[in-house]
């Protein structure tokens, strides 16, 4: 009991109109071999498994008609990525694809300005 307590996310979801309840985790791994994310993603995967299973189980036995998954961000240490899945995985979440750059928008400008000083 103590490891399943012990494994949390690095986030979660809940949506009550679809009733959804999503793990988040994100994840810094090591670019050793060209299949580098995905077998990150599966670590990631059986890590949270048996959450996943608890929370579809419990939901199954009281009918409450929750679902659950779980979502990785996972990015080499060095900031590469696979930009579509990662695109991929925040529109899934509700972020929209006009929203992708607005946390980067000000910090453009603040740049932008630095440079014409």
């Amino acid at each position: 009991m103590d490891t399943f307590i012990a494994r949390r996310p690095d986030g979660l979801v809940f949506d009550k109109e679809k009733k959804l309840c999503v793990l988040l985790e994100y994840t810094r791994a090591m670019i050793t071999n060209k299949d580098w994310a995905e077998k990150k993603e599966q670590e990631k995967n059986d890590r949270y498994s048996s959450h996943l299973g608890f929370i579809k189980h419990l939901s199954h036995r009281e009918k409450s008609g929750w679902e659950a998954s779980q979502t990785n961000f996972t990015t080499g240490v060095r900031g590469s990525l696979h930009t579509n899945q990662f695109l991929t995985r925040l529109e899934s979440l509700g972020v929209k694809e006009k929203m992708h750059e607005k946390p980067y928008e000000k910090e453009r400008s603040k740049k932008l300005s630095l440079c014409r000083t």
